[in-house]
C-alpha cells in the first residue's frame, strides 16, 4: 500500500507539473503569437513565403541573365581555380602565362561576359528561390546560389586583370562599374548568410576598382563621375534592414514549426519565452538600423553581451558579425570614393594629405570614418595614397590593413 501510495503521489506531481507547463507554455506561446501578429501588421514578413516578391518581366530581371551565364562562369572558375585561390598580389603584375590562361578560359565561353553585362544593366533582380518550402530545404538550396554569385564576381575581377594587361583600361573601368551594379542586385537576397556574401562580392569589386584607379592612366572624367554616383548608392547600406527582417522571418517560421500542434503544449514554457527574447534582440538591432559604428557604440555594447544560451543569445554573434561587416564595407567604399576623387582631380601625392582630403569635392559624410566619426586617414606611403579607417578597435594602427586592425585601401 505504501508503494502504491508513493506511486500515486509521483503520478500526481508529474500530472500537476505537466499541467503547469502546458498552461505556462500556452501563455508564452500566446505572447509570442501576439508579437508576430504585430510584426505582420507593420507590413514586415513573418514567414518565408512572405519574402517572395511580385514577378517582373524576365528581360528586366538580372537573375535571367545570371542563370544563362551560370554554366560558363562555373567552368571558368574551375579552370582558373589555381589563380583564384592565390592570396598574393599577382594581379598587380600578372605574367604572360597567367594572362594567356585567363584569355583561353574566357574565349572558351564567349557569351559569359555578354550575359553578365546584361544582368548588370537590368533595373531589378528577383532571385529564383522557392520560398514555399521548409526552412531546412530553403537553406540547402540557397547554399548553391551563394557559390554561383561569388563565381560571377571573381570572374569580373579576372576580366579587369585581363583587360588591363591588353591595355584596355577604359573597358576595365566599365567592368568595375558592372561589378558594383551587380552588387546592388544581390543585395536583394534574404538572410544574414547571403548578406555577408554580398559584402564579400562588393569587396571584390572594391579591390578591382582600387587596382584600376591606381594603374590605369587617363580614365575619362565621365567614368570617374559615374563611379562616384554608383558608390554613393551603396553608402546607405539599406540592404542591412532587409537582411534583418528576412532573417527574423526565417527564425519565426522555424520556431513555429518546432512548436506547432499538440506537441507544442509539451515544449517547456521557458523555451517558448526565449522566442520573445529572440524578437527583442531583432527589435533592438533594427532600431540601430544602418547607423554607423560610432553612432551606436553604447547600444551595441549593451546588446551584444552574451549572457546565456537562449535563442536571442545565440543569434547575437551573427548579428555583430553582420554589423561589423557592414561598417567595414562602408569604410572601404568611402576610402574608394576618396581615391577616385584624388585620381580624377589629379591631386599630387606631394600635397599635404590633410589638406588634400579637406579640399576634395566630395560630400562631407563621404570622408567620415564610420567607426569613430572622425575624418578618414589619408597618408602617402612609397609615393602612393593610403586611405583608411581605424576599424572596430577605433584606434589608428598606422594603416595596418592585412590584419583588419585598420580598414581601407593601399597600393
Amino acid at each position: 500500500m505504501k508503494v502504491k501510495g508513493c506511486f500515486l503521489v509521483i503520478v500526481a506531481f508529474v500530472a500537476i507539473g505537466l499541467l503547469i507547463n502546458a498552461l505556462m507554455s500556452w501563455r508564452a506561446g500566446s505572447g509570442f503569437r501576439g508579437r508576430v501578429a504585430a510584426i505582420r501588421a507593420a507590413g514586415d514578413p513573418v514567414e518565408l513565403s512572405e519574402l517572395a516578391r511580385s514577378p517582373i518581366p524576365p528581360e528586366d530581371n538580372a537573375t535571367t541573365y545570371l542563370n544563362r551565364a551560370n554554366t560558363g562562369t562555373t567552368a571558368i572558375a574551375n579552370e582558373l581555380k589555381d589563380l583564384l585561390s592565390r592570396d598574393d598580389d599577382w594581379r598587380q603584375a600578372p605574367s604572360a602565362a597567367q594572362i594567356k590562361k585567363i584569355d583561353d578560359a574566357f574565349q572558351a565561353y564567349p557569351d559569359v561576359m555578354r550575359q553578365i553585362a546584361k544582368a548588370a544593366a537590368c533595373p531589378d533582380n528577383i532571385p529564383n528561390h522557392d520560398f514555399n518550402v521548409s526552412c531546412q530545404q530553403f537553406m540547402s538550396t540557397m547554399t548553391n546560389d551563394v557559390a554561383a554569385q561569388r563565381s560571377v564576381f571573381r570572374i569580373l575581377d579576372l576580366q579587369t586583370v585581363r583587360l588591363q594587361a591588353q591595355g584596355k583600361h577604359v573597358d576595365a573601368g566599365e567592368t568595375v562599374l558592372q561589378a558594383f551594379q551587380l552588387a546592388r542586385h544581390i543585395d536583394r537576397e534574404p538572410m544574414i548568410v547571403n548578406y555577408l556574401v554580398s559584402l564579400a562580392c562588393r569587396a571584390i569589386a572594391i579591390n578591382a576598382a582600387n587596382r584600376v584607379l591606381r594603374t590605369s592612366p587617363d580614365l575619362p572624367a565621365d567614368w570617374h563621375s559615374r563611379l562616384e554616383e554608383e558608390l554613393n548608392r551603396h553608402d546607405d547600406m539599406a540592404a542591412y534592414t532587409w537582411t534583418l527582417k528576412s532573417e527574423r522571418a526565417y527564425g519565426i517560421q522555424q520556431f513555429q514549426t518546432m512548436t506547432s500542434g499538440v506537441t507544442g503544449l509539451l515544449v517547456m514554457w521557458h523555451v517558448k519565452s526565449q522566442a520573445s527574447d529572440y524578437l527583442d534582440v531583432f527589435d533592438r538591432e533594427l532600431r540601430m538600423g544602418t547607423q554607423s559604428w560610432y553612432e551606436v557604440t553604447e547600444d551595441m555594447d549593451a546588446l551584444y553581451s552574451v549572457s546565456g544560451l537562449g535563442l536571442g543569445e545565440l543569434i547575437k554573434p551573427a548579428l555583430r558579425a553582420a554589423r561589423d561587416a557592414m561598417n567595414r564595407s562602408r569604410a572601404k567604399l568611402r576610402c574608394l570614393r576618396v581615391l577616385n576623387k584624388l585620381v580624377a582631380e589629379r591631386v599630387s601625392a606631394s600635397v599635404q594629405p590633410h589638406s588634400a582630403l579637406a579640399q576634395l569635392n566630395l560630400p562631407s559624410d563621404a570622408k567620415v570614418d564610420p567607426y569613430n566619426g572622425q575624418s578618414l586617414v589619408l597618408k602617402v606611403r612609397d609615393g602612393n595614397w593610403l586611405i583608411y579607417s581605424v576599424g572596430a578597435n577605433t584606434q589608428d594602427d598606422g594603416g595596418v590593413l592585412d590584419s583588419l586592425a585598420d580598414v581601407g585601401l593601399g597600393p
